[in-house]
């Protein structure tokens, strides 16, 4: 009988993958490069090996793979339309592909919805109906949960939150977009009000060599007062996405995911002042933002519940009314 579910996070960088009880629990942990500029082929084999050996601990694997990648997700084809970490993934049937590799039904999911799923059922979300997940990055993806169920809309592609407008004929977005709500909430947006910064030639314990969002958070941890304006300023971008979110559904609870996150103790007095700024009067302030408990394995353990759910789904629903 299976006991057992493999899920696992596609990363421009690295791939996380987890052999997971069907509680959720993690048996064995793998984190290795993508390799991914070594081409799809190799890519298959460095899956197809994480499998094999997870097949090697343990005989009673459910004979499904659950798999979350960054990108636009074509559930309709199985395919990735267009990932900006996965170069040369545009229109990959992947799942066509790991299917003949594995022998094994895969299933195909968005990153951030992945990793709000994840806390759906392991982490920070496994007490609450409604949430919405923010991967807070590179990028800024999100996840939506409504009465515990992943929401993705019509067509499997909804609730991208960084590609809202913020910024009417804002700064220009991957996307070919401006305004995304990403360009200002992002390491990349840190970044470039830090080179801002420096240029205006504020007095600031920040210097160009090196200049990242791990140092503006070490200066910001110590007091910094350009550093900690940055986390202002970026909060205020978000803290108006959130509040449009609060008063278009009405959801109250918000898990922030992702490397920013680390940094939520500074920001989120910031965020907590925007978005109670921007509420609509009727709506109470009594919302959270929290981090989320799973960090880095969050999107393999919603690969994993993913899979699980396909095949068992009286044992996720039983898992919910337990967590209740």
């Amino acid at each position: 009988m299976s006991s057992h579910i493999i899920g696992i996070d596609v990363g421009g960088t690295n791939v996380k993958a987890g052999l997971f009880n069907t509680d959720g629990d993690i048996i064995e942990w793998k984190k290795t490069p993508s390799l991914i500029h070594k081409g799809k082929q190799a890519f298959l084999e460095k899956i197809s090996r994480i499998v094999i050996n997870f097949e090697k601990k343990t005989p009673s694997i459910y004979p499904v793979l659950g798999i979350v990648v960054p990108g636009i997700i074509d559930k309709k084809r199985e395919c990735v339309i267009h990932s900006p970490n996965l170069p040369g993934w545009d229109n990959f049937p992947i799942k066509h592909f790991l299917n003949e590799k594995l022998s094994m039904d895969i299933k195909l999911e968005n990153d951030a919805n992945g990793a709000a799923l994840g806390e759906l059922w392991k982490g920070a979300g496994k007490d609450l109906s409604n949430f919405m997940l923010l991967t807070l990055g590179t990028g800024l993806g999100s996840g939506l949960v409504l009465d515990k169920k992943l929401w993705t809309g019509e067509d499997g592609k909804a609730a991208e939150i960084g590609h809202t407008k913020i910024v009417p004929d804002g700064i220009r977005c991957d996307c070919g977009a401006k305004g995304c709500l990403e360009k200002y909430f992002s390491s990349s947006a840190i970044e470039r009000i830090a080179k801002n910064a420096l240029k205006s030639r504020k007095k600031t314990k920040l210097s160009w060599q090196p200049l990242t969002p791990k140092t503006v958070y070490e200066a910001a941890r110590n007091g910094d007062a350009v550093a900690l304006e940055i986390y202002r300023e970026i909060s205020r971008y978000l803290g108006i996405a959130i509040a449009n979110v609060i008063n278009l559904l009405g959801i109250k609870h918000f898990i922030l995911s992702g490397g920013i996150s680390n940094a939520a103790n500074l920001f989120i007095p910031f965020l907590e002042y925007e978005i109670g700024k921007n509420l609509f009067y009727p709506f109470s302030k009594d919302f959270t933002i929290e981090k989320g408990k799973l960090g880095n394995r969050a999107g393999a353990t919603g690969a994993a519940y993913l899979a699980l759910k396909s095949v068992s789904p009286r044992r996720t629903e039983k898992v919910h009314k337990n967590n209740n």
